[in-house]
């Protein structure tokens, strides 16, 4: 990215976000998975795991989402941009906002209400409030809604509140409120003494019972909600932590629970069944068949899961530490960035389509959870990555795996791609290369296999490829003992400079002797270095904790050097200019050039920062700065125009529906899933009419809301026919298409007394009468 100065420059959203901070929803066909994610709602496919439809409007994060009453394709969802949106997800449409003034965490639709939705918001001083809307009144600039007067939880509203056919319950504490929203009856009901706090709240779909979760993980059963004196609950035990997901199925026989364990569990009326190793689960969807469960994880993926194998995996950007420490490497095999994903991870991402290619395991070991919160086990995580392409087109990547907070299980892992498999295949693996020190930098040799580590404990280790041993040390680099905070190489891979606390050496990459060296020393230890690339990559730009500061390679003299107002945290370099880029403690980000002190562009950014990389175009000719924030959220930093063009909406596209889910009178009248049978029996003459009056066809028709009617032309071609099949005979008498068309050239000629009368009068529906001109039109429909 070649930024001009002065250019004003902002940043803009282009992936990244989670998913599974809300419960999702099954479409009603289920072949969809709908998501909320950020300020958008992310349809994905059941069958193959891709994003098929984003809905995009809303100007807030989208906390609930409800399929609508009445309307099969269509969905509500509310957002803290104090709206309610109605979509047609189908074919990606909004199709009314209901301003409500007030944020909103939660809808709560039922088909008993077909008018009708719930909606928690949020009413400044007085707390959430719940809410009854009205979804025929879509004239109102402000949409009025009538306050129910109940006490609601202040936080996890998500979990706490569940609706079922026509009664809601709501968790607070240790108080557990029945309310029936038809009489606006409330029944509360408090827990045992010693009892914990409720977690979460499941409904019975359809009569007066309900599921609560509790921090212990404990699960009560309730019956008899309607009065105190008749309620009754059965307690449950299994979970080692905090319930955090209840589930009826829609028949109302089972219940399914999830938690930190990372397994499923079914409970059924003669007892429970599980289905372990799924990751922690902090949600849970049904499908309406009962066939398909979705397990919503921390790490933002999804596992839909039917009978005990898990059919789909749907994973969103799984990057889930706050600190990317392994920072964000360019892969030279699919040309993607590739960060830490989920624990013991590689994430690869392309950022320009925001899809995640894959997750490599590199650890290779299971991460049990803790039976007590407070205790972490240990944690084996990435902190160092590196790629190399060498000029004999091998492809390698180092990995260093480290228990930080423990200083223990470190190793230093060195894999090749093998192009027949297209896999990455481990290669060699050495075990504590720095004596259970941190490991400060990873940096492969630009073209040559040569790999240099560096760690605190005041080495710079190199390390050798040979075609039979694998990967063995060279030697080591060492300055006085200093600590040795970074390393890096030169653009044509002459150089490597070493930082060892205050002293900076540069030494021949080839030979590595200290006698050719040269010694760049600072006042404050060198936090990190980079080489410039292009036209000025014969300067090295250094950093303290003040200051930063460009040297000269050539002449061995410092060009300019800059002072800091805050710690610098990371420093990049674009591949395909002479720009840099370094960002401070403070989310400040600025770009220079390294043979100038001139600052091109500064920004203070509006989020905390994690990493950043450049990410080269397919000519290499440009390059795009991608910025992810502490929340996982990936941006670009780009001008204005290029902002308008990435915020720019998306052409949609209609998604295939399953029919065979939707039984309205259109899909009847049409008969679609025998469609082409239809036809060909039709022009055979082995199609027996049905019996059905024009004046039922057309009611049909008139009653069928307008969002689920086909394309106009085979509305038209069906309906046509449909009225040609009802005026042949009553009886059930195959007949030819000639025959019919005989018969309406005789009808035609009976009781008008006219030869020259062109017109044949069908039926007549509300004293209307509808007409058809010419034989020839019909003949021309045949054809």
């Amino acid at each position: 990215m070649m930024i001009i100065q002065n250019e004003k420059l902002v940043t803009v959203r282009t992936g990244g976000s989670s998913f599974t901070k809300y419960k999702p929803l099954f479409s009603v066909d289920e072949r969809f998975l709908l998501c909320l994610c950020a300020e958008s709602i992310k349809v994905f496919s059941v069958e193959t795991g891709e994003c098929c439809q984003v809905l995009s409007g809303h100007k807030g994060n989208v906390t609930s989402i409800a399929h609508h009453p009445k309307i099969k394709l269509q969905v509500l969802s509310c957002s803290t941009d104090q709206t309610v949106r109605r979509w047609d997800y189908e074919d990606g449409v909004l199709l009314h906002t209901y301003n409500i003034g007030m944020p909103l965490f939660k809808i709560l639709s039922s088909k008993y209400f077909e008018n009708r939705v719930f909606i928690v918001c949020e009413n400044g001083s007085d707390g959430n409030e719940l809410r009854m809307i009205d979804l025929t009144k879509t004239n109102e600039d402000q949409h009025q809604s009538s306050l129910i007067q109940v006490e609601l939880p202040q936080s996890n509203i998500d979990r706490l509140v569940s609706f079922g056919e026509r009664v809601l319950m709501i968790g607070n504490k240790r108080k557990l409120t029945f309310l029936e929203v038809d009489s606006k009856k409330q029944v509360h009901h408090q827990t045992k003494s010693g009892s914990s706090k409720i977690c979460c709240v499941a409904t019975h779909p359809s009569e007066d019972q309900c599921v609560t979760g509790h921090q212990d993980g404990v699960i009560h059963f309730w019956t008899g909600l309607k009065s105190q004196a008749q309620v009754t609950f059965n307690r449950q035990h299994w979970h080692s932590q905090s319930v955090m997901a209840l589930e009826w199925t829609p028949n109302g026989i089972d219940v399914f629970s999830g938690g930190h364990e990372g397994v499923l569990v079914n409970w059924k009326q003669y007892g429970r069944f599980f289905l372990p190793r799924v990751d922690p689960i902090q949600h849970l969807a049904i499908s309406g068949s009962n066939t398909l469960r979705a397990t919503v994880h921390t790490d933002n993926s999804i596992k839909l899961i039917c009978g005990e194998n898990v059919k789909q995996v749907i994973e969103g950007f799984t990057a889930t530490s706050e600190s990317l420490c392994c920072g964000m490497e360019m892969d030279p095999v699919t040309s993607s960035l590739v960060t830490n994903g989920k624990l013991g991870h590689l994430l690869f991402y392309d950022p320009q389509k925001d899809f995640q290619l894959m997750n490599f395991d590199v650890v290779n070991r299971n991460y049990p959870s803790s039976s007590d919160p407070k205790h972490k086990l240990s944690r084996v995580e990435i902190t160092q990555l590196s790629f190399l392409k060498s000029v004999d087109k091998v492809i390698f990547m180092a990995t260093l795996e480290f228990d930080v907070e423990k200083k223990r299980d470190q190793k230093l892992k060195f894999w090749n791609f093998d192009q027949t498999t297209q896999q990455w295949s481990l290669n060699t693996v050495i075990t504590s290369p720095h004596t259970e020190q941190d490991v400060t930098s990873l940096r492969f040799h630009p073209s040559e296999p040569l790999c240099i580590s560096t760690s605190i404990d005041g080495f710079a280790k190199v390390w050798t490829y040979h075609d039979i041993h694998g990967w063995s040390s060279m030697g080591a680099i060492s300055h006085k003992m200093y600590a040795c905070n970074d390393s890096d190489f030169s653009q044509d891979g002459s150089l490597i400079a070493l930082a060892f606390e205050q002293a900076v050496c540069v030494r021949d990459a080839s030979t590595f002797d200290h006698h050719t060296s040269q010694l760049f020393t600072h006042k404050q230890p060198v936090m990190m270095l980079k080489f410039g690339y292009n036209k000025c990559n014969r300067y090295l730009v250094t950093c303290t904790s003040q200051f930063y500061h460009s040297w000269d390679m050539v002449n061995g003299t410092m060009q300019w050097t800059m002072d800091l107002s805050q710690p610098p945290t990371y420093l990049i370099a674009d591949p395909t200019s002479q720009d840099m880029t370094l960002f401070t403690a403070g989310n400040s980000v600025r770009t220079f050039c390294p043979d100038s002190a001139k600052v091109i562009h500064n920004q203070n950014l509006k989020f905390p920062f994690a990493s950043a990389a450049y990410y080269p175009s397919s000519d290499r000719k440009s390059s795009s700065l991608y910025i992810v924030s502490k929340d996982m959220v990936v941006y670009t930093l780009c001008g204005e125009e290029e902002a308008a063009e990435i915020n720019r909406p998306q052409p949609k596209t209609a998604l295939g529906i399953n029919t065979d889910s939707l039984l309205t009178p259109m899909s009847l009248l049409l008969n679609v899933n025998n469609d082409n049978t239809y036809k060909q029996d039709l022009m055979s003459g082995a199609y027996a009419p049905r019996k059905r009056t024009l004046e039922e066809t057309v009611k049909r028709v008139l009653a069928c809301p307008a969002h689920v009617l086909p394309p106009m032309k085979s509305l038209a071609d069906q309906f046509i026919t449909s009225l040609i099949l009802d005026i042949t005979s009553s009886s059930n008498d195959v007949k030819s298409k000639e025959e019919i068309i005989e018969d309406m050239e005789v009808d035609s000629g009976c009781g008008t007394g006219s030869d020259t009368d062109e017109t044949m009068t069908l039926n007549t529906v509300d004293g209307v009468d509808i007409s058809l001109k010419h034989l020839d039109f019909m003949q021309a429909f045949y054809k």
